[in-house]
């Protein structure tokens, strides 16, 4: 059995869905009422909690017009979900995080630049109002 990703009731513990984790980056993030999960090859997918269905999908595509392939898992916060990917940007996606609007891409910036001065990102970002 190959592995999945399981949604489940909190109250009674009854499982409500499993979708398979191929192609997902670490685990996903919950934002707006809806589950966000970066993949490997620079895709996000708004998932409904309740059902597991893919209620949106965003393909992240750098300056440099490559993918970005995430390659650590989403994490919420600020109204915003966070991403790094191979390249070692850290990625904010802002609208779309609470309703139907596509996601867009709010910023992205390079580690290696001021005022980060780091070379390789080996956890989630984590945000803290606005800021990461």
């Amino acid at each position: 059995m190959s592995p999945q990703r399981e949604a489940f009731d909190r109250a009674i513990g009854r499982r409500l869905w499993a979708a398979p984790v191929e192609g997902y980056a670490g685990p996903a993030a919950v934002a707006g009422g809806a589950v966000y999960a970066g993949r490997t090859d620079g895709t996000v997918h708004r998932v409904d909690p309740r059902t597991g269905r893919k209620t949106a999908e965003w393909k992240a595509t750098g300056n440099d017009g490559k993918a970005a392939g995430f390659h650590l898992g989403a994490a919420p916060g600020g109204g915003a979900v966070w991403l790094a990917d191979f390249g070692a940007n850290v990625w904010r996606l802002g609208a779309g995080t609470g309703g139907a609007a596509p996601l867009g891409l709010a910023w992205s910036r390079t580690v290696s630049e001021e005022p980060f001065g780091m070379n390789l990102l080996t956890a989630t970002p984590v945000a803290v109002g606005s800021k990461a």
